[in-house]
């Protein structure tokens, strides 16, 4: 049941400050079990309290968050999304790649989803390639899945043609000479995104 929204911003605000105190990111419905009417959540953005991240998303707006809270939001409105290709390099900090939009995959028969205030680009993956080398990690309270430094390499690899050979190289001389990653799990990644034979010979050159 909704309380009248005739409260004041303060009011209104210490409820506000209530519903953020667990979670960076929250969703309009927790406004609502929390009491205020969509009209109060209006004022709140109206008086610059909240920010608007994604469809139905709030933050604090003089809240600091992670320069990743790209890939929460994009967690909470796909829940099928995967951080991907550039998007996981910048993650597990490996080259120098700085993507100006997030990058995750989806499963190949998936809906085509809507995000309207985010950059995004999106890839659609099949079977193995999709489901082997995820990782659940926690930004911003979310769990978001992104895939492990193995993984990313291979789809690198796999998709040398769309981000770039260089890139890839890149990448694999920075996991294997830093060491990063262990060479079989580098291997088995490869076999996942059958790119095995044309990692070889890189792999081989950096050992």
């Amino acid at each position: 049941m909704y309380i009248l929204y005739h409260m004041s911003i303060k009011e209104i605000k210490n409820i506000t400050k209530k519903v953020f105190s667990k979670n960076k990111i929250i969703k309009a419905k927790e406004f609502v079990e929390n009491g205020l009417h969509p009209e109060e959540i209006k004022k709140l953005l109206k008086n610059e309290y909240i920010q608007k991240v994604g469809r139905g998303l709030y933050i604090l707006a003089n809240k600091k968050i992670s320069s990743f809270y790209p890939f929460a939001v994009i967690a909470l409105q796909v829940p099928k999304s995967v951080i991907c290709l550039n998007s996981a390099l910048l993650f597990h900090d490996i080259g120098t790649q700085i993507p100006h939009s997030t990058w995750f995959a989806i499963p190949n028969r998936n809906a085509h989803p809507r995000i309207a205030e985010l950059s995004v680009r999106i890839f659609r993956f099949s079977k193995d390639a999709y489901s082997k080398g995820i990782e659940v990690h926690s930004i911003e309270g979310v769990d978001v899945k992104i895939y492990s430094i193995a993984k990313t390499i291979a789809d690198c690899f796999k998709y040398r043609n769309v981000i770039g050979l260089d890139v890839a190289l890149e990448a694999l001389k920075d996991v294997v000479q830093n060491k990063k990653i262990k060479i079989d799990d580098l291997i088995y990644a490869a076999e996942i995104c059958r790119v095995r034979k044309i990692m070889r010979p890189y792999i081989e050159a950096l050992l």
